[in-house]
């Protein structure tokens, strides 16, 4: 298993319709989605863009989860490339979606004096990352060759998938 990480942000002392408000015109372009109860609210936006360095599709999802007692919040942003652009890369496109998600929410904060913190969030992703390109792939049982290695996807060089930390 590999790590990969995702955007996520814990905000006390805010305007949760502030927050809405602002992510709304943002990141609702595909689909708003915005639950309230008396314990708390809950909101799921996804941004759909073209990249135009890559002209490719990409989906930003942004979640919210609001306390309402408690008036604290957790705001995960993941920035998702189609891949169907120009060579098939991102070029950092999903970075780019990240960081303007970053600048939106401290921006946000410091405008409305709200306390916030980032998270860095950890996942684990299915399959084996090759040691000398970095790139991640799951291999079936009949990729493992007799020696017990695979071959990278992306630069060929085989490599044991099950000796890296965290696999």
């Amino acid at each position: 298993m590999t790590w990969c990480s995702m955007i996520t942000y814990a905000i006390s002392g805010l305007e949760i319709d502030v927050l809405l408000q602002s992510l709304s015109e943002k990141y609702s372009t595909a689909l708003k989605r915005i639950w309230h109860s008396p314990a708390q609210v809950n909101a799921v936006f996804v941004r759909d863009e073209l990249v135009l360095r890559t002209l490719s599709e990409q989906a930003v999802v942004v979640v919210v989860e609001h306390d309402v007692a408690a008036n604290t919040c957790k705001v995960q942003c993941l920035a998702l490339a189609g891949g169907a652009g120009l060579l098939r890369i991102s070029w950092g496109a999903q970075d780019a979606a990240e960081s303007t998600f970053r600048k939106l929410i401290e921006g946000l904060a410091l405008q409305h004096g709200w306390q916030y913190e980032f998270i860095p969030t950890e996942y684990r992703l299915k399959g084996a990352k090759c040691p000398s390109c970095g790139a991640i792939y799951q291999y079936p049982p009949d990729k493992v060759l007799e020696n017990g290695t695979v071959r990278c996807q992306n630069c060929d060089r085989p490599f044991y998938p099950g000796q890296q930390e965290g696999i």
